[in-house]
């Protein structure tokens, strides 16, 4: 016999955008609690590079929430793409 454990399926995860009336932008997003994710922006695409956001967000919820109102990336752009990468 073999032991072992099954693989873990994650949830997938959906990043919602809302603009807000001073030009930031609210990113929410569903997954499960405890996971930690980081946020990477670009302004344009295809991007020349993604830059990551310092700072490791997580949840006790599973209701993940990162507002960007330009103090974390230098400044508001126009135009904006935003993606999530998970922190291991």
């Amino acid at each position: 016999a073999i032991l072992g454990t099954a693989p873990i399926t994650r949830q997938q995860v959906t990043l919602q955008a809302r603009l807000l009336e001073d030009g930031g932008v609210n990113l929410t997003w569903k997954a499960e609690a405890g996971r930690q994710f980081r946020v990477e922006f670009t302004d344009m695409i295809p991007p020349k590079n993604w830059t990551t956001i310092p700072m490791i967000l997580s949840s006790d919820s599973g209701d993940f929430r990162f507002t960007d109102d330009g103090s974390m990336t230098g400044e508001l752009s126009e135009q904006r793409y935003y993606r999530l990468l998970e922190v291991e």
